[in-house]
């Protein structure tokens, strides 16, 4: 069985080649950023995966190391469903202030301020300033429309 850091190496060189792919199927102008983001992307995860796969260093992960990974994927998954269910707007500076406060274990006003910035950005700066209109959320979409 690979080691992780070489199936995550080559798991994100997969991904930017497939999306390098999909940019040549779009329009001319539509595919520029696709190809900024993409390109460099490509170079820099094929360096990775060589680098991981011509690595003489085989390190077993700690029992700590696999808990602070599986904590991670586990607020990793909350924020899915969190701005799934609710939404950027809603979801996203709870989820923030939550992962403050719970996981780096920051006083309860930072994580508030933080919740508060959070929405102060999504909501003015993204939809009234910029325009874009950012998703609503399943649950109140459902409840509302």
């Amino acid at each position: 069985m690979p080691e992780g850091r070489i199936v995550i190496s080559g798991l994100m060189l997969g991904i930017f080649v497939a999306m390098v792919g999909m940019a040549f199927t779009f329009a001319p102008g539509a595919r520029m950023l696709p190809l900024v983001i993409g390109i460099p992307g490509v170079i820099l995860t094929a360096m990775q995966f060589y680098t991981e796969l011509h690595s003489k260093e085989s390190k077993r992960a700690s029992s700590e190391h696999v808990k602070r990974e599986m904590t991670m994927i586990g607020w990793f998954l909350i924020f899915v469903v969190g701005i799934l269910c609710f939404g950027f707007i809603y979801g996203a500076p709870v989820l923030i202030a939550s992962y403050l406060y719970f996981s780096w274990k920051e006083k309860w006003y930072t994580a508030l301020i933080s919740m508060a910035l959070a929405y102060v950005v999504l909501d003015f700066v993204f939809q009234e300033f910029i325009g874009i209109i950012l998703f609503e959320g399943l649950i109140l979409l459902y409840l509302f429309y």
